[in-house]
């Protein structure tokens, strides 16, 4: 779901460009067999995630002035299907930087319909003690991502409209312009693009760009790659780029497993004081 580059020489540019433009971009009502916003966002939104995951995670933290910096994390996470009005509960045990290790985070995140914050805690080694996170500020985003980003929001709570429909050889790519229904939602609006190659069980989002509530700027995109294990959808890369100073920051899942049996006893307050 990431951006790619392409280097080519100057003889493939010429086939490029020719193949460039004998693409077709059209308004959504103007393909053999459109899809509709619903279909669209059923498909290539809500993807089977599995009953649970185990992957490393990687995280490569840009400044504006380009000063990089690396995070590697033991993740897991565990699909709760609305029960007790639950999304999902995650736990990231902090492997790197070695002068951070053991700094461990505790995630409980709810259903839309529950209209309740998330719920986190994070252990600190030194004091060997267990701290409940405050719920933080919608539009806090030091990881590069806010609540708003990281929960699945649910069909009727927003307005979806079809604003263009672009078939290049094999692969359809959909443009979504998103409404947000709540006025709480830190962005005045944000538009996705979605990828589906041979049918809709191949359908992804490729990016979103979410524009400013104050002056409707663009100020944030989020790109992805996927990777499929046994039909299930997990990140493998994915890029947030601070459109406003530069900044950006990278996730890359390494050595994912899925459906591995993860219990609920897993992610307990007490499990952040396991040592990885």
């Amino acid at each position: 779901m990431n951006n790619s580059f392409f280097y080519i020489c100057k003889a493939p540019i010429i086939i490029w460009i020719f193949l460039y433009f004998m693409a077709s971009e059209v308004t959504a009502g103007d393909t053999a067999a459109p899809l509709s916003v619903n279909e669209v966002i059923n498909a290539c939104y809500y993807k089977n995630q599995g009953k649970d995951q185990r992957a490393k995670l990687e995280i490569i933290f840009k400044n504006s002035e380009g000063r990089v910096s690396h995070g590697k994390y033991l993740r897991l996470w565990k699909d709760y299907r609305g029960k007790g009005q639950l999304e999902d509960k995650s736990i990231l045990y902090t492997l790197r930087p070695s002068e951070q290790a053991g700094v461990n985070f505790l995630r409980w995140s709810y259903i839309s319909s529950a209209q309740r914050a998330p719920e986190q805690w994070v252990y600190l080694p030194e004091l060997r003690i267990v701290r409940r996170v405050a719920q933080r500020d919608p539009r806090d985003a030091a990881w590069g991502l806010t609540d708003d980003d990281l929960r699945i929001r649910d069909f009727l709570e927003d307005q979806h409209s079809l604003i263009a429909t672009n078939q290049r050889g094999a692969t359809t790519y959909y443009t979504v312009e998103t409404l947000p229904g709540n006025a709480n939602t830190v962005y005045q609006k944000w538009i996705t693009r979605y990828e589906k190659q041979q049918d809709t069980s191949h359908c992804s989002i490729v990016e979103t760009i979410y524009f400013s509530k104050t002056d409707e700027k663009k100020i944030k995109s989020i790109s992805y790659k996927w990777q499929v294990i046994d039909e299930v959808w997990v990140w493998d890369e994915v890029k947030v780029l601070n459109l406003q100073n530069g900044s950006e920051v990278i996730y890359l899942t390494l050595e994912a497993e899925v459906n591995v049996g993860l219990r609920d006893r897993d992610f307990r307050e007490r499990q952040l004081k396991r040592k990885m």
